[in-house]
């Protein structure tokens, strides 16, 4: 294919820019055939002057302080194969030394006169001297701004207090020989601390610790009957902490270690380690840029991703239930030690009401005609929770979190219709706490640019919470207890109890990791006679792991395990096999950190403005895309797809080349 002259604005081409660069079986022409058809398209546009001057478009040139016509400028991209053999040109022509440029080389350009350093040092001193005043122009009124609200949490470190105080042995129980087995349970006063709108920076966390304690009594070689005791030892700390203006702090307490040492026959001493985790709720409220209303901006939006607890709310339950003995069973007598654990069944959740059924399992050590019986229960109880925001619920809910917190609870004989005392009065109440979470997504600007003027804007820097996904494991463990030689052969175990501890939480290799340990306490009846207590401490150790889709080591989680049920069997005169079901649930949060634009300025300045290249053909480099190459040259991304023929979905890739013509 030759080029020919044509009378529409051509004449200042020179002669060897006409021509192919290389053979016409290798040469792609269509770059120059969209070139031509622009050239042609606009002169025939363009309204007669009496004295036509053809005013020729500038790529990358910096203006002279009197301007002559220039020639049409193109900018191609440096080919990576070997430069074809130059061909004669009629005449020479004198060329500047072309400039490095990464990604532009200046086909054809005018030449310009050359500069000694002298006369550049006397420019640069004078722009120096003079610089030219800019003006800042806020663009206020063309900014569209969006106001977001949204809630979310935090885990502080957990606050560990320790306890340790002398119990007396009351008048009217038996001198004390040697202690069997402790069970506790923590209250706190407070679990629920606004901060105001001063923060805080000190608390105080009270309440009381409540301990049943059975014992041998000294010297009875008659009645080997354990003794149980009870007192509530109280606890208070003060703790720094540190929590922002209107906020809430969760406390939740639970013991970490509990023991008892005995002092003397009338005396013992409860050491107990009691762990206080806390849990940061704050609202906060941030501004996006959504648009903007100029038409010579372009603007790239993004979706802003975050998590938003929905709601959070806690409801008291009263459960109050009776518990019927086995058929067989003997009668009850006394209570001398309990222990209550509550498992979630299911739960529902609707814009009135959340429901959740749960399960309490209730493990009884009694006194019937002196001698210990041991008894395993549960009843089950539904709790309803009414919702008071529907605003909640017009995103999907994605996570959730249920709790359970036993506040008191009592455990008596009681007697039926016919007078025999086979059931267990239970009275407890129960603090249900649910927790939703869902996922905001908004629109926003990231960049900008205008296509005459400059443009700068103020940056925000948040820190967002994502949420990542969850997951439920539920498993059996189970650990074989060898009893001593010295307790014989004729052994019966009357009580058992344990409290799941994490240990370990954490993933790794795609997986969410969780490892624990159940601390047992087995009360047995041995000796020559089967009828000597003593007792048993075995660690059951578990292990969960759970595939969560995208999870990674940096992400947090927030896990919860609950024993639901503890049981065991008599393998032989000298072992005993206990197993355990236990449940884990996970929650997997990501912290990221986004920029928000804040305020738009316009920079106004008297200087004149740099020329922009009219028409270039830019090669793609690796890691360009449409919005870099639409920046670079001021124009939009819309005329950038519409001259090189790209869809919505098309991307460009290292090597692609790209004709940018810009009408802006």
């Amino acid at each position: 294919m030759e080029y020919k002259k044509s009378p529409f604005f051509t004449e200042s081409i020179p002669e060897f820019a006409m021509q192919p660069a290389k053979p016409a079986e290798e040469f792609d022409t269509s770059v120059y055939d969209k070139l031509y058809a622009s050239m042609i398209g606009k002169e025939e546009n363009k309204e007669p002057e009496p004295e036509p001057e053809p005013e020729p478009v500038v790529a990358a040139v910096e203006p002279e302080p009197e301007p002559e016509p220039e020639p049409v400028v193109v900018a191609v991209e440096p080919e990576p194969e070997p430069e074809p053999e130059p061909e004669p040109e009629p005449e020479p022509v004198d060329k500047e030394e072309p400039k490095e440029e990464p990604d532009v080389v200046l086909v054809a350009a005018k030449k310009r006169p050359q500069l000694s350093i002298f006369e550049k040092e006397l420019i640069r001193k004078k722009d120096i001297s003079n610089p030219v005043p800019v003006k800042i122009m806020p663009a206020v009124t063309n900014q569209i701004n969006k106001t977001l609200k949204y809630a979310d949490f935090c885990k502080l470190p957990p606050i560990m207090i320790r306890v340790e105080e002398d119990i007396l042995v009351p008048d009217v129980k038996p001198d004390l020989e040697r202690i069997l087995c402790v069970e506790g349970k923590c209250r706190l006063n407070e679990r629920s601390v606004f901060s105001g709108s001063t923060g805080i920076q000190a608390l105080r966390i009270a309440g009381d610790l409540t301990v049943q304690v059975l014992y041998t009594a000294e010297n009875n070689s008659v009645n080997t009957l354990p003794i149980s005791l009870e007192s509530k030892l109280p606890f208070r700390e003060d703790c720094p902490v540190d929590v922002s203006p209107n906020g809430q702090l969760i406390l939740t307490a639970c013991l970490n270690s509990l023991d008892a040492e005995r002092i003397n026959e009338r005396k013992l001493r409860i050491t107990a380690e009691i762990k206080v985790c806390l849990r940061k709720y704050q609202d906060h409220e941030v501004n996006l840029l959504s648009d903007m209303e100029e038409d010579q901006i372009e603007c790239q939006k993004e979706e802003l991703r975050l998590m938003d607890v929905a709601f959070r709310k806690t409801e008291t339950i009263e459960i109050v239930e009776d518990l019927k003995l086995k058929e067989g069973d003997r009668d009850i007598d006394r209570i001398l030690c309990y222990n209550i654990n509550i498992v979630e069944n299911h739960k529902q959740v609707s814009r009135e009401k959340a429901v959740v059924n749960a399960t309490a399992y209730c493990n009884i050590l009694y006194q019937s005609d002196d001698e210990p019986v041991f008894y395993q229960g549960r009843t089950e109880f539904t709790q309803f929770i009414k919702m008071d925001d529907d605003n909640a619920f017009n995103r999907p809910l994605i996570g959730n979190r249920v709790s359970f917190q036993v506040v008191n609870s009592t455990i008596v004989p009681k007697k039926n219709e016919m007078g025999d005392c086979i059931l267990f009065a239970l009275n407890m109440d129960v603090d249900t706490t649910v927790e939703y979470y869902r996922e905001l997504d908004e629109p926003m600007v990231t960049d900008l640019y205008h296509f005459n003027k400059e443009v700068e804007y103020d940056l925000d820097e948040v820190e967002l919470t994502q949420f990542c996904g969850n997951g439920i494991y539920e498993a059996t463990t189970r650990e074989i207890i060898n009893i001593p030689e010295q307790y014989g052969n004729d052994t019966k175990v009357i009580y058992i109890s344990g409290y799941p501890a994490i240990r370990k939480d954490s993933v790794e290799q795609g997986k969410c990791l969780i490892e624990g340990v159940i601390p047992l306490k087995v009360i047995c009846l041995g000796g020559e006679e089967g009828k000597t207590p003593f007792s048993l401490y075995q660690d059951l150790n578990f292990r969960g792991s759970m595939e969560i889709p995208g999870c990674r080591p940096d992400m947090e989680t927030d896990s919860e395990v609950t024993l639901k049920e503890i049981w065991f069997d008599q393998i032989n005169s000298r072992q005993l096999e206990v197993n355990a079901s236990i449940g884990i649930s996970t929650n997997l949060f990501g912290q990221s950190k986004e920029k928000l634009i804040q305020s738009v300025s316009f920079l106004e300045s008297e200087q004149t403005e740099k020329p922009k290249a009219g028409i270039v053909v830019y090669v793609a480099r690796d890691g360009d895309n449409l919005w870099k190459v639409a920046k670079r040259y001021r124009t939009s991304v819309q005329q950038v797809r519409e001259f090189n023929d790209l869809t919505e979905k098309d991307e460009i890739k290292k090597g692609t080349k790209l004709l940018i013509i810009n009408k802006c």
